[in-house]
């Protein structure tokens, strides 16, 4: 199909590996949706507690990711693991962000006390451990398809840290 595009999905949620609402639904649907119609798509979120208690995310493909080649000596700079899984019923791969200081907790965004304070700081890393996940992977999308205010700095890093990668 000479139409065919690489979409790349950069979620904080989505079902069935995290759900707080309606965006887990869409991250989980919309993909199987764009696939039949013959487009080549992957999802990359991160990789709770919750989502490695509850069985997902098993297969480790790479150990000790780092971002500081790309955006040094900032918050950003933390080492990361990259898991895989795939949706449900499918061969669409979901690529999950293991980074336990921002991901391991119990809650999403927040617990009994609030929202966590350094939200800002973790889906800021999502969104620069997504970018650099998939080009890890060989994968180099031509549609980036970010979801909410969480995945809001990808396209900022992706002008000004990955603007000279070959597509």
């Amino acid at each position: 199909m000479a139409d065919t595009l690489k979409i790349l999905f950069v979620a904080s949620e989505c079902v069935p590996f995290a759900k707080t609402g309606g965006l887990a639904d869409v991250t989980g649907s919309l993909p199987k949706a764009l696939v039949a119609l013959g487009h080549d798509v992957r999802v990359v979120m991160p990789f709770y507690r919750g989502t490695g208690a509850a069985g997902f995310g098993k297969t480790v493909l790479k150990t000790g990711l780092s971002l500081s080649k790309r955006v040094p000596a900032t918050a950003l700079e933390r080492d990361f693991d990259l898991r895989q899984d795939f949706l449900p019923g499918t061969r669409i791969p979901v690529y999950l962000i293991e980074q336990r200081h921002y991901f391991d907790r119990e809650g999403l965004y927040g617990d009994q006390f609030g929202d966590f304070g350094d939200n800002l700081d973790r889906f800021a890393f999502l969104s620069h451990a997504a970018l650099a996940s998939a080009l890890d992977q060989g994968f180099h999308p031509d549609v980036v398809h970010c979801h909410d205010w969480h995945s809001g700095m990808l396209p900022v890093f992706l002008r000004t840290h990955y603007g000279e990668e070959p597509a």
